[in-house]
């Protein structure tokens, strides 16, 4: 990094030049240790916790090393996007809350932690994160319950998925339409269909087709919501404005009963009617 573009759009010299090697924050906390692994330098209490639940140590069997990778590096972000509100889910945000979490499941299953217990990562990220975010420690009982719910739902979705996948194996190959009827019908993801189906000796899957046909469906479904669920105030009449300060005493009103979990996700404010669509950590 060497040269200033200055105002006049002529360029100078850089007073301090520099190169930039990519080190990152996380590279160079591991080097300041001595260590060659970023994930010792700064997942360690994720880490220990992960090891001690499974019973193995981390870097001792190469091939388990990315899966203490993975179910680390996913369970933080899931757990700092849960503190700021986006709750594991089928749309937008949620959803890559949910498919982080589900991902980490399926890797801590080859570590062989048990059932149940993955959500117990969030404290030690929580106390590692203390100083700098300390409303993750204020959180964290919600965001364990967050996590503990998803991994629930996610294995009676692959308990329900697995029992019906042979169903759609015609001549040792699972079509596209399976696929998606799988994927809609009982929430088998398509990573999981393919990991499944290649575990039974299935490997032809039509995953090109799939993704068309869920274009197609995305497609209608975002026609049909634009038609039917058009977001904000309609207008700014009296009575819209009205419905509009009734939809805030709402939303309020729901935090205070249900508690602070609550999260608007989207409205619809007329004349007429208001609607308001949120979620809430527990069930």
């Amino acid at each position: 990094m060497q040269y200033l573009k200055k105002d006049d759009g002529t360029f100078g010299l850089l007073p301090k030049q520099n190169v930039d090697f990519g080190g990152g924050l996380e590279r160079i906390a591991a080097v300041s240790e001595g260590v060659s692994d970023v994930f010792i330098a700064n997942y360690r209490p994720i880490l220990a916790y992960l090891e001690a639940a499974s019973g193995k140590k981390y870097a001792a069997v190469q091939n388990e090393v990315r899966a203490f990778r993975i179910v680390a590096d996913h369970m933080k972000a899931a757990t700092f996007l849960i503190g700021d509100g986006v709750e594991p889910g089928n749309a937008e945000q949620g959803y890559f809350v949910r498919r982080l979490i589900r991902r980490a499941v399926r890797y801590a299953d080859t570590l062989g932690i048990q059932t149940s217990t993955l959500s117990g990562v969030v404290a030690p990220i929580a106390q590692m994160y203390r100083e700098q975010y300390p409303e993750l420690l204020e959180k964290s009982s919600e965001i364990t319950h967050a996590v503990a719910a998803e991994e629930e739902r996610f294995r009676q979705t692959l308990a329900r998925g697995m029992r019906e996948l042979e169903r759609f194996v015609e001549g040792g190959a699972v079509s596209a339409e399976g696929a998606f009827q799988l994927f809609t019908t009982y929430g088998f993801p398509l990573e999981l269909i393919i990991e499944e189906a290649g575990a039974k000796g299935i490997k032809q899957i039509d995953v090109e087709g799939f993704k068309e046909l869920l274009k197609q469906h995305q497609e209608l479904s975002r026609a049909g919501s634009e038609q039917k669920f058009k977001g904000g105030l309609a207008d700014t009449s009296a009575q819209t404005v009205r419905l509009h300060t009734a939809h805030h005493l709402l939303l309020k009103a729901l935090q205070i009963v249900l508690g602070p979990s609550v999260h608007q996700r989207g409205s619809n404010i007329t004349g007429e009617r208001l609607r308001i669509d949120f979620n809430w950590a527990r069930r």
